[in-house]
């Protein structure tokens, strides 16, 4: 007879993947590292694990400070290369990359996707503008009112191939957004990703 405690009985599926949801929406690293050695789970499952994961930061986190650390938004791109290592799809979800893209605190999980393959083009869940579209304007910070432009967002989506010639659906480059609701900075970089042969009335917008 084993003399080694069963920490791992029959659980049934449903209650391992609370344990793997709950963990990755508190950004509990350790735990979801154990969760994914000991147990398989569907990739439906792992792909909600990651939409918890990609979310702002969590109220619960047991610390005596007001906000997340820097530690903990390393746990966050942690967890996120844990999961897509065992299987989930970065591009699981509309809208995940733009969710990312607009929130300047959440950069370190929109870094995780892109270097693990999520598509740098990935539309919002209402299909209208790219993830490159919303860094042209100003970019929330801990989901509170206060907001800043985004120009390390810019830098990355372009570093990971997203277009600047995507259109959202009334016509509009992310260039567009970035002539009305950015700095002469970040539309600079934008411009210069553009091709010599890029549509005119972009290329009208570079020489404003």
């Amino acid at each position: 007879m084993s003399c080694f405690p069963v920490d791992c009985l029959d659980w049934p599926p449903d209650f391992r993947f609370s344990i793997l949801r709950d963990a990755a929406s508190c950004w509990r690293v350790d735990v979801v590292r154990l969760a994914l050695a000991r147990f398989i789970f569907r990739t439906l499952d792992l792909n909600r694990a990651l939409s918890t994961a990609v979310t702002s930061p969590p109220d619960n986190l047991d610390t005596l400070y007001e906000g997340p650390r820097a530690l903990d938004y390393i746990h966050q791109q942690q967890i996120i290369h844990l999961l897509i290592d065992a299987g989930t799809d970065p591009s699981c979800f509309n809208g995940i990359v733009t969710h990312l893209a607009t929130h300047i605190d959440l950069v370190g999980a929109l870094k995780a996707l892109l270097e693990r393959g999520a598509d740098p083009n990935g539309r919002g869940l209402d299909k209208k503008a790219t993830a490159l579209h919303h860094p042209g304007g100003p970019a929330y910070v801990n989901n509170g009112p206060e907001r800043h432009l985004h120009e390390t967002g810019i830098r990355m989506l372009l570093d990971h191939g997203a277009s600047v010639l995507e259109r959202d659906t009334e016509s509009n480059a992310p260039l567009h957004y970035a002539a009305f609701g950015s700095n002469v900075r970040c539309f600079r970089l934008l411009a210069s990703k553009l091709p010599p042969d890029a549509d005119a009335s972009i290329v009208n917008l570079k020489r404003l």
